[in-house]
């Protein structure tokens, strides 16, 4: 949690000092070009379908505790 907070701070101090720099895709732009904006998209996109795929686990294990 607290990461977290440290990185959104960072990210208002980046869209403060270069405007337009709103999301971790642009700050991931800003600092390593293209290549930079895609590695950030795709660690999105894997932390993403992996709480996805959490949710659906406990979902599914408290379905299967209730019904049985």
């Amino acid at each position: 949690m607290g990461l977290n907070g440290l990185t959104m701070m960072q990210l208002m101090w980046i869209s403060a000092k270069f405007h337009g720099v709103t999301n971790y895709s642009d700050l991931g732009e800003k600092v390593y070009g293209q290549t930079g904006r895609m590695v950030v998209n795709a660690c999105i996109v894997i932390k993403q379908l992996g709480a996805c795929i959490s949710y659906l686990y406990f979902v599914s294990s408290q379905i299967d505790f209730v019904m049985c």
